[in-house]
Order: structure tokens, then sequence, then C-alpha cells
């Protein structure tokens, strides 16, 4: 199996370019005001993936070089956003322009590379970045003037100085590098910090150096206590050293040691003994350096004890801060208060008695909370009474802060219900969530408040925007609040795993990636696989969902799988609760970002439980299994066609006929992938996939209408589906996307359709005028895929018309481009060559400027495009205009190249190109001269049928420039064409051996090869097409004498006698002068007489055109010259004599001397007297040519000799006088015919002139 060549396109150390732009996606948020320009690139860069995967697949992949360049982009792309992604405000401020002329010399990199790809236009791009650039400074700026988010990152004096000195060291340092507006900019904050601060005259010292402008190798070549000692590079070439101190991980070291000793003390005070009292100071140490500590003291709870663990980890980066340790032990202390006030009986709060039969203290604002309260009974908060759920909204507004989180914590479990959370929504719970989140006093409360607004948004009851705004106000998780969940999901007591588990679900929701990597980091994992599979009912459901929110990086999937989260996940769904397949589809769905949990699922069986919760009860879990089935589909043929397997088609079909948008879009999503297999398209028609989709094309949603589209195209890719796609009505909708924001979708399935005949009727109707608007497009492919359909509709007659007089001919021509390769150019030559299928359209074409694009693309390199652009010259070759200006663009020698080495495709439109051109002399020249007729004749030998058909065109065509076609060894193909070829190619095989037959050379081989009795053999029974290139085969071949003998000998004068005046003038002739030339001969006389041409030729000069009777009198002269025969002709001497007076001086000529030949008959003479002939010849001698005259004399004679009556008539008409003078003073007219005539006269005159004197 060959691997694909996109496999080989990395990032080095970040894998893949797939997984690279997945990574980047991740980075793209933490950009701050360049979030959406980023974001903007990075969709260009994955369009373009998609692009070279999409033109893999149809094996047209570009050059090794422009891969190589794409990956050498995503690197840059993705290196730019490591470097510049989380930063802080005075970065950003510092780098502002800098960053921003990174990322637009990127997008230049991209359109440069998009261009050379797919002839794409960058115009759009350039409009969208002016946007962008102007958002990012309108941001910028609101951020510098609102003080809180400007001096966020500036709570510490050392942070304050580091940021005032930074700002110094651009404005007066580095001023050349910004613009004067970033330079104000710069002075506004300093002047800020510096008011804030009171910092106002600090000097820039001459040493100081930002951070960022001195890159650090990752690792310290040298170490001590107080600093550590790197390698780095200033600028652009400096190399440095750099001794860095250590004063933060001092300060770090010092405040990690102060927590472990606290903790030590805690253990102390519990115990009221000394920890380690019993070991030496070494022992002791030792332990501490190796992380043992005492055992957990009787008198620590689970909590407790998991804050000791917390302080006492051995690495000191992962201790917990005093300031999060002082904040637990009041925690400690206030529960320990409410304890002992709930034992005695009174409230939390204000220490007031509780009534033993009330719920709240005698306080108005009722803010305590009997023993019993809801977020405390042993009831699965699913199945908590609405009663409560509008109590716990009510502690969320008032209570204490602990109050606040039990609450949140219960709220948590009831929302991951849909159900029950639709009763919070009608209670009025978003605005009172929303105020936590802008007023909650600890992280947890705002990050669980956002948490279960998170389904708000999903639910359609919270707008994104609103929520992205209230994630801003959450803030980041720290690594010490992450490490201190984790170990709380490792303590043994149930409520603190159970507020770690919903603390982790609610602080990786949204897009903060930040959040998942400090939690991943802080080794969350582990613990939460292990609830998964080891947990009660609760803790399996909240581990689902903390594992499928951290599940939205891949790297967090790979430790999932890792730890075996898929096979507890797995497990959930064949035997967990409703709720536990819920939110476990709905996890895997999210794990299936990685390819490597994808192939997970499928080696697990997966496939078969994700189909079956599409007939779940729960439309969210239809939904998951949709989106898991539809990842699955993504990867590869096996994957989808397990899908189909296993049943998922008709529940998919069934689904699209719900009423839910949300699992609607996804399904027609996941069911058009499943058609991307040629395999599993004829199960899909079989289960009515058409009629689903047409169904969507209806009406709804526009993104599942183009999926609907998209899955359409698919399906219309095999020929046999596209009757039931144009009856099920599916065309008028897919043209009605044509104008909407699917219309790449749309065009692309009518491109496929309009592969037949009958869809192309039905989509003309409407398609056409705004398929060729999408040709002035420049983005997302959209005039590739216009020119793609319209290729295709011009396949009809009618659609040719329309899309002509729509200026498309001037559109597609603008597509093209020399040395350009491009898809869309492929398609617009394409269309070109159809639309050259009208002679009418190529006036057009040539002044568009066509021509000499076509000609560069025969003598490119792809075979595409050279097979268009040979097709369009098949097609423009059929009139003498087009024809002039491809011989003039020199198109001839690459077109007699494409015979020697093209493919069996190209061959044939090459050949019938070249047929057409050698139409032309001069072209016919230049054809042979390019050594095509060695061509011709090998494949006249050995090529198709078709390629058979064009080349024995062409071979007639050059056949008249001489003997080559005898010499080049064609004779011998065309002969066997002639005896064995399809009806066309005997036809033309014939008019090649007719024109072979002008040369000596080419009849001699012709004669020698047997083809006379297949020419007679095809006039005798051939039809009229066949007989016309037999007749000028044979009428060329008689010019050889032994020839005449031939056709004599096979008997076939007789069939040539009944054919001649037949209908087709062409072969009517051809016979004719055929049978002439045989007359030629006298010995054939007798044969052609007795065939009935007497008749024949009568007929002719009864009703004949001037032409045939004058070819009649022609013929009748050559047969009459046999005395032996002149008997026969009485039937048309009165025709003749009637030709005596025709104003046409040939048929005269010939009419009088074949009276003169047919005289010699007493009874012929008797008729020409009668009919007459002797008036009418007299008067030929006084003013008819010399011919004519000596003719006419011969007649005369013969009429006289023994005939008084006829003497008389000629002494009346004053023939003596004639004769003498004619004898004396002739005087031709044609001075080559003058001597034969007076000889003639001679000869002719005096012996009537004596029988006439001696008989008066």
């Amino acid at each position: 199996m060959n691997l694909s060549p996109l496999l080989g396109l990395v990032v080095p150390g970040e894998g893949p370019v797939a997984l690279a732009l997945s990574k980047a996606q991740a980075l793209c948020l933490q950009m701050s005001e360049l979030q959406s320009a980023s974001e903007r690139l990075l969709s260009r860069l994955q369009n373009l993936l998609a692009e070279l995967q999409r033109m893999e697949r149809e094996d047209q992949l570009p050059s090794a070089n422009l891969l190589e360049s794409y990956a050498v982009l995503v690197t840059r792309y993705l290196r730019f956003l490591q470097l510049n992604s989380c930063k802080s405000l005075i970065y950003r401020v510092v780098k502002s322009a800098a960053m921003a002329g990174e990322l637009q010399q990127l997008n230049e990199k991209v359109a440069d590379l998009l261009a050379k790809l797919l002839d794409a236009d960058i115009v759009s791009w350039e409009t969208q970045w002016r946007a962008d650039r102007f958002v990012q400074d309108a941001v910028l700026a609101a951020t510098l003037d609102d003080s809180s988010l400007c001096f966020r990152d500036l709570q510490s004096p050392r942070a304050q100085m580091e940021a005032l000195l930074t700002l110094k060291f651009e404005v007066e340092k580095k001023s050349s590098r910004h613009a004067e507006e970033d330079l104000t900019r710069m002075r506004m904050l300093v002047g800020k910090i510096g008011s804030v601060s009171r910092m106002t005259e600090v000097a820039l010292p001459s040493w100081f150096i930002p951070d960022y402008e001195v890159e650090l190798q990752s690792k310290p070549f040298a170490r001590g206590r107080l600093a550590s000692v790197y390698y780095g590079a200033w600028g652009n070439e400096s190399k440095v050293v750099v001794n860095q101190l250590c004063v933060d991980e001092s300060r770090m070291d010092e405040t990690a040691s102060d927590v472990f000793s606290l903790a030590m003390c805690i253990i102390e005070s519990s115990t009221g003994v000394p920890p380690f009292r019993f070991l030496s100071e070494k022992d002791a140490g030792d332990n501490v350096r190796r992380g043992v500590i005492p055992d957990k003291p009787d008198e620590m709870d689970a909590d407790e004890w998991g804050l000791l663990l917390m302080m006492t980890s051995v690495d000191p980066t992962k201790r917990v801060k005093l300031d999060y340790v002082v904040e637990k032990l009041k925690a400690f202390a206030d529960r320990d208060q409410v304890s002992t006030l709930e034992a005695i009986g009174a409230c939390s709060s204000c220490c007031a008695a509780i009534s033993p039969d009330s719920r709240f203290c005698s306080s108005p604002t009722q803010h305590a909370f009997q023993p019993g309260n809801p977020f405390q009974m042993d009831t699965s908060p699913e199945f908590l009474p609405d009663s409560g759920v509008v109590f716990l909204l009510h502690v969320i507004e008032i209570g204490s802060v602990d109050d606040q989180e039990h609450a949140l914590v219960t709220l948590y479990q009831t929302c991951l219900s849909s159900y029950r959370r639709k009763f919070v929504y009608d209670v009025n719970g978003v605005s009172k969530l929303i105020g936590l989140v802008k007023r909650g006093r600890t992280h947890f409360l705002r990050a669980c408040a956002l948490g279960i607004l998170s389904w708000a948004e999903l639910d359609s009851r919270l707008p994104l925007k609103d929520l992205d705004s209230l994630r801003k106000l959450v803030g980041a998780a720290t690594l010490d609040g992450c490490n201190a969940i984790a170990a709380s999901l490792r303590v043994i007591n149930r409520p603190s795993k159970i507020k770690a588990l919903v603390h982790c679900a609610c602080i990786t929701g949204g897009r903060n990636g930040a959040n998942m990597d400090v939690l991943r980091n802080a080794g969350v994992v582990a613990p939460l696989t292990a609830l998964l599979r080891n947990g009660d009912q609760i803790q399996k459901l909240l581990s689902i969902c903390a594992l499928g929110r951290l599940a939205g990086h891949i790297r967090s999937c790979e430790i999932m799988a890792q730890n075996g989260a898929i096979d507890a996940l797995l497990s959930c769904l064949r035997a967990g609760s409703d709720a536990q397949k819920e939110h476990s589809a709905g996890a895997l769905s999210r794990l299936t970002v990685s390819r490597d949990c994808c192939n997970m699922l499928v080696e697990k069986g997966a496939i078969p439980l994700l189909v079956g919760l599409l007939q779940a009860y729960s439309s969210a879990t239809r939904f998951h299994g949709a989106c898991v089935l539809g990842s699955l589909a993504m990867i590869n043929v096996k994957n989808r066609s397990a899908i189909i397997a296993h049943g998922a088609v008709d529940p998919f079909v069934e689904l699209l006929q719900s009423g839910n948008e949300r699992l609607k879009t996804r399904v027609a999503c996941t069911l058009a992938n499943l058609t991307v297999d040629k395999t599993n398209r004829g199960l899909l028609v079989r289960a009515d996939v058409i009629e689903a989709f047409v169904a969507l094309l209806q009406g709804g949603a526009n993104y599942y209408r183009g999926q609907a589209a998209r899955a359409l195209a698919n399906l219309a890719l095999d020929e046999s589906h596209i009757d039931a796609i144009t009856q099920a009505g599916a065309i008028p909708f897919i043209v009605s996307l044509l104008r909407s924001h699917s219309r790449n979708e749309a065009a692309r399935a009518l491109a496929n359709l309009s592969y037949k005949p009958e869809s192309r009727y039905v989509i003309m109707k409407g398609a056409i005028e705004p398929l060729v608007e999408m040709l002035r497009e420049t983005r997302d492919n959209m005039s590739e895929l216009a020119a793609r359909a319209l290729a295709n509709l011009a396949l009809d007659a009618n659609s040719r018309r329309v899309i002509a007089e729509l200026g498309a001919i001037n559109l597609l021509a603008r597509q093209l481009d020399f040395g350009s390769a491009t898809i869309k150019e492929c398609h617009s030559v394409r269309a070109l060559a159809n639309l050259a299928a009208d002679e009418a359209y190529h006036k057009e074409i040539i002044q568009a400027g066509a021509v000499p694009h076509f000609v560069a693309h025969l003598k490119g390199d792809v075979v595409k495009l050279k097979t268009q652009a040979v097709l369009a010259f098949a097609n423009l070759t059929t009139s003498a205009e087009s024809r002039n200006a491809i011989a003039n663009a020199d198109a001839v020698v690459p077109l007699v190249a494409l015979l020697r080495n093209g493919t069996n495709t190209q061959k044939d439109h090459a050949l019938r190109a070249l047929a057409n051109v050698a139409i032309d002399k001069c072209s016919a020249g230049v054809i042979k001269e390019a050594g095509a007729i060695p061509l011709f004749t090998e494949l006249l030998r050995s090529g198709s049928n078709k390629q058979q058909d064009h080349a024995v065109r062409a071979v007639g065509s050059v056949a008249a420039l001489g003997g080559e076609i005898a010499r080049s060894g064609a004779i011998g193909p065309l002969v066997e064409l002639l005896r064995n070829g399809t009806h066309n190619q005997t036809f033309y095989a014939g008019c090649a051996l007719a024109a072979s037959a002008l040369s000596g050379e080419g009849r001699s081989t012709i004669v020698a090869e047997g083809a006379v009795d297949d020419l007679v053999s095809l006039v005798r029974d051939g039809s009229d097409y066949q007989k016309i290139g037999a007749a000028q085969a044979l009428n060329n071949l008689v010019a050889e004498r032994n020839v005449v003998e031939t056709v004599k000998t096979a008997g076939v004068i007789p069939d040539l006698v009944a054919l001649v005046g037949a209908r087709n003038e062409k072969l009517n002739d051809s016979l004719a002068r055929t049978l002439e030339r045989i007359c030629g001969e006298s010995g054939n006389h007798s044969t052609v007489v007795s065939a009935g041409a007497i008749s024949l030729f009568a007929g002719l000069l009864r009703s004949g055109t001037r032409e045939q009777k004058e070819d009649a009198a022609r013929r009748l002269h050559h047969l009459t010259g046999d005395e032996n025969t002149s008997h026969n002709f009485g039937e048309v001497v009165p025709k003749l004599v009637k030709l005596l007076d025709s104003t046409v001086e040939a048929v005269k000529k010939y009419a009088v001397s074949t009276l003169a030949n047919l005289a010699s008959n007493d009874v012929n003479c008797a008729k020409i007297a009668s009919g007459g002939g002797i008036p009418r010849l007299v008067g030929i001698l006084q003013d008819g040519t010399d011919d004519m005259k000596s003719d006419a004399v011969r007649a005369l004679e013969s009429l006289a000799m023994n005939n008084q009556a006829n003497q008389s008539e000629m002494n009346a008409l004053g023939i003596d006088s004639l004769l003498l003078e004619l004898r004396q003073t002739g005087e031709p007219t044609r001075s080559d015919t003058a001597p034969r005539a007076l000889e003639r006269m001679d000869e002719c005159a005096p012996a009537p002139l004596k029988r006439m004197r001696r008989d008066t």
C-alpha cells in the first residue's frame, strides 16, 4: 500500500501538520486582541489542508516543493503562536505592530501558496485583514482605558517597575521600530503606571534589557543556589551568556519550606507530639527529602489530612501556597463552629435559636439552614423536588461561602439532567448564577456557577458572547488550586471528592485551554479514571463529566486513554444509568478529537454500542452518539462500512426527521460522510437516504441543507443514482442553494448530477445564471465549482446557448493562466471545449484569447489539461476560421506529438483535430512535415475503433499530397478497413484509397493489395454512403488499363450503369466518370450498351440537368465510336438532334460528334433527317466551331449517301457553297485544332459534293 504524501508533512517537534493545526487552535484562544485574526489564518490553512486531501483523493496533488512550502508555513505559524500566546498586556502593547506584521506576512505567504495551488484571489483576505487590524487596535485601546484590566497583571511593585522599565526601553532606545501612534500609546501607559505606583521619576538603567530581547536556551548549563546561567541569543546574531538570579525561585523555596514547617506544626498541635520525635536529625532530614511524613493522626478528618498532604508534597513546586492554607484553616474553623451551633440547635450565621418545627432562625433574612437541608439529603440530586431547586437558588443568593458552595455542588448535580435544567431556567436561575459569577467570593463559586451556565448556553438560554464575557471574570485556575483538586480526588472523604469532581468539571468547561493544561499537569486524570471505575453512582457520573470536559485537548485524551478511561466509559455505555450513558457518550465525543482514541474505540468494539445510542430516549444521548459516529466516519472507509453494517443508516434517517435542529445537523453531516465511499452508496440509497436528504433540502437550517447537498453530490458520483435523485425532486432545491452560503456544495452536486442528459435538462432551467455569476467569485473555490458544473451542462446544446448568451465564454477564458495547472483551469478548459461543439461560438472563443492557452497546455505536463485542450481543438477545427487560427497558433506539431506519447483519449481527440485541420491543403502539408503519416498508419493497424475512425479520415485528407501514403504502408490497413471496418470506416477507407489512387505509386499498391474487387463489391452492395468512396476510388484507379480490365472481368459494368443517375450527386458523378473511362476502351462498348446504358443516357438527354445532358452526350460519343454497335442507339437520335439547338457549346459539340458516329447506320440517318437534323447540321457548318464543322461534315456525308431526299434538302440549304468555302477558306477559331479540322474537310467535303452534282 502506498503511503499518502500528506503524511510526510510534519512540523518539527510537533508531529503531522493536522496535529499542529489542532494545537494552533488552542493557542489562538490565548492571542487576546489578535485572536480573531489568528483564527482566520488558521481557517485558511485548514481549508488548504482539506483541499490538498481532496486533491490527493483525485490523484491531483501538486509538486513536492509546494507541499513542503505548506509544511514550512504551518511551522512558522505555530511558532508565532507559541511565542506570542498568553502574553501580558505590556508585551502585547510593545509587540503589537510586530505581531500584526508577522501575521500579515503569514497571510501573504498563504495567499502566494493558494495562488500556486488553487489560483485563488487574495483580495478578500486583504479586506478582512484591514478589519482585523482595526479590531486589534480598538480592543487594545479599550483595554488600556480600563484600569482594572490594565493593572490586573501589575499588582506587585516589582511587576509595575518591570513594566515601566520595559516601556521606557522601547520609547527611549527602540523608538525607530515603532510607529508614532504606538509610541504615544506606550508613553500614555508609562504615565498611568507611574501615577498609580508613584514611580514617576524612574530612570532607565543602561544595563536593563527586557526578557523578550534575549532568547534563552531551555535549560541552564550551570546552576548555583542563587542563580542559573544560560546560553542565549540577543538580536539576530549576538550570542550571550545570561546569569539569571533565582529571586523568585528562592522566594518560592522559602515559602514552600514555610508551608512544610506549618504542616508539621499542625500535626504536632493535633497529636501533642512533635513529628519524628524518636528519629535522629539525620534520619528526619532523610524522611523530609524522600517525602516521608508521619501517619494520619486519628484527630484529623479526611479534609484536614488532604490539606496536610498538599502542604507536604515532595516536590516544593506542587505545595499549596500559604494564602490557600490560611483560607482552608479558616474554613475548617467555620465548619467546626457550624457543627457546634447545629449540635445545640442554633443558627450558624447569627447564633440565634432555631425552633424545632422551623427550618430557619427568627432572623427576617432567613439565612440559616436546618441540619437536614436539601443539599445534604440522601436523595439523588437528579430527583431533587422543584422546591429544593428554588431553595438552592435562594442559598446561592444569600448564603455564606460554604453554604453557597454546598448549594452549587448539589445544583450542578441536578443540572446534569436536561429535564431538571429547564426548571432552573424557569425560576430565573440564569440571572442568579450570573450574579454569582460576578460577585462570588471564591474561585470555586465563580467557576461552578459558570459551569452550570455553560449548559444554559448549550440549551440556548444564554448567548455565547455573554458566556465568554463571564468567563473572563472567573479567571484562570492556579496550579496550587489544581493540585488541591487532584489531592481531594484521592481522599476518603466523600463530600470532598464530590466537590473536587464538580470543581474539576467546571474549570475545564468552555474554551479555557490553559485550565485544562494546568489540571492535566496536576495529575487529575488518574484519580478521575479510578473514580469512574470504582466510585459510587454519583462519583462515576461526575467523573464522566469532568473527563468529558477535560477531553478538549488531544494530549489530555491520550493520557485518559493510557489510564484506561475509554474502557471505563464503554462500561458505562453498556451497563450504566441513563444519565451515565448520556454523559459517557458526551465524553467519548470529545475524546474523538484524538485519532488514537478513535482507533481504540473501534478496536474495543464501540461502534455497535454507539449505533444503539441513536435510539436512546434522551436526545442528548442520541446527539452524542451521532457525534462519535461522525468522528469515526471521518477516519477511514473501514469505519464507515462498519457503521453501516451495524445498522446505523435507518436510525440516522429517522433522526433526520426529528425536530431537534442540533441533532439533525450532526446526523446530516455524518450521513454525508458515509456517502464518500463508492461501496457504501448503494446501501445508503437502498435505505431511502435520497428521500431523507431531499426532505432536508426543502427547509430548515442552511447548514444541514448544505450537508444534504454534499451527500447528494457524493451519491451522484455513481451514474446509477442520478436518475433517482432527479426523480425525487432534489434538483430545484439544490439550485436554490446557489444563492446561499451553501453554494459550494450545491455547485458540486449540480456538477455531478449534470453528467446525464435528463438531469441536465432540469438543472439548466435555473442554475446557469447563478453558476455564471459564481465564475466572477474568487474565494472558496466558487469559480472552480462553477466552471466544473458549467462544463458538464455545456454537453447539452440548449445549455450551451444559454451559457454563451450570459457571457460565460470570456469569464471562462479569464480563468486560464499561462504556466498554471489548477483544477479550476482544467474545468474552465473543459467548459470551453464543450462550448466549442457549436461552431456558432468558435469566433468568441478565439477572440477571448483561449487558443494560445490551449496550445500551451498541449505542450505542458498536466495530463488532464492536455486532454481538455486537445478536445477543444477537436471541436474547434470543424470550422474554417477556427482551423486558420489554430494553424497560426502552431498547434499542429504538439497535436502530432500527442499521437506519439498521449493517452488513448488524447490520441482520439488529436486524430479528430488533425483530420479536420488536414482539410486545408496548407495545414495538410504541415501535418505531413511533422511526421504524422507513419503515426496515422500505426493507428490504422493497431488503434482502437475510434482511433481508426479518425486516422482513416486523416489519411484521406493528406493522401492527395503524393505517394507517401503508399510508401508508409498505409494502403494495406486501409484495404483491411475497406473489407472489415465499420460502416463509416469503410466509407473513409474508400475515400482515402481514392486520394491515394491519384498517384501512379498509389494505384499500383492498391491494385497489388487486391482492393479492386473489394471496391467493386462495395459499389455493387454497399450503402449509398459507402458507394461514394468506393466509386471515387474506382474512378481514379481506372486510369490504369489493367484496372479497367479487372473491373470488366468482375462484371460490375451493369452495376455502374444501373447506379448512374442515382439521387446522390457525389455518387452519381463518381460512377459516371468511372463509366466514362471504361467507355473509352472500345472493347467495353458492347458490354456497356448491353447493360442498358443507352436508355439511361436517353433519359438524361431528355430530362437531365444541363451538366447531366452534357455528360450523357459525351459518354454516348465514346460508346458510338464502334460502328458495329451504332444500330443500338436509335432511341437517342431524336434527343441528340434537339441538343444541336443547345446554347451550351459543350453539349452541342458532343451531340454533333455522336450524330456523326451514328449516321453510319441507315436507320439512324433516317431518324436524323426526320427529326430535323439536316438544317441544324448545315447551320453548324455556318457558325459552329471547327470541331463541330468537321463532325457536321461527317454526319452530312453519311446522310447524303444514297439518299436523294437528303441530298435535295442539303442543296436547298446551300451546302455546296458552304462545303467549298469550308474547304478553301475554313479558319478555325482555335489554332491548335485548325490543321486537324482542315484535314478532315479536305477528306470529307469533295465526295458528297461530287455525288450531289452527279445525282442532280
